[in-house]
């Protein structure tokens, strides 16, 4: 296999950090969640980022992780569900190694975020998860806006619909016979 870096792209809650557990761990290579090594960096959850100094400084302090990050070989990177849809980190991403865009359909990701407070993106202005139909809209109209980043991968899989065991599975063949 020639690449050295695998990342995960794709929306919130679509699985990146647990399929690329597994990825990993399969592979035999080194396994990092972005947002948690962020997190780790800072000593700060992503959403007080977000809220303390904005989306623009977040997407700058990303940018400059993913800087060291791409010095090592044979890692996963499980992508923030907008790290991909940032022009200067996406280009980075692309020059550095394999992107793999977990396509998840808004339905599942609706249920698995209807009742997490850690979006911050989701969140009205009293930083509170809003009612069912608003967020279910809010979720949609950001998928929307986020797929056609996500769809520049060199490899689309489709969760919510296969166990990740075989989604790993499926994934290791195409990495050793194509990549």
């Amino acid at each position: 296999m020639k690449t050295k870096r695998i990342f995960l792209t794709g929306f919130m809650a679509a699985g990146k950090s647990t399929l690329g557990k597994a990825l990993a761990n399969t592979l035999g290579w080194e396994f990092v969640d972005l947002d948690i090594l962020i997190e780790q960096k800072t000593n700060k959850k992503v959403s007080e980022i977000f809220n303390t100094y904005g989306e623009k400084y977040f997407r700058n302090l990303e940018k400059n992780v993913l800087e060291e990050l791409i010095k090592k070989n044979k890692i996963v990177i499980a992508l923030g569900g907008g790290a991909y849809c940032n022009d200067e980190s996406s280009s980075l991403i692309n020059k550095s190694g394999l992107v793999i865009y977990i396509k998840t359909p808004p339905e599942i990701v609706f249920k698995r975020l209807r009742f997490k407070k850690d979006r911050p993106v989701l969140l009205d202005e009293n930083g509170q998860i809003p009612p069912g139909k608003i967020l279910y809209d809010k979720i949609m109209s950001l998928y929307n806006e986020r797929d056609k980043y996500y769809s520049k991968a060199q490899i689309t899989i489709e969760s919510g619909k296969k166990s990740f065991g075989k989604l790993v599975d499926y994934l290791v063949k195409e990495l050793k016979t194509k990549y």
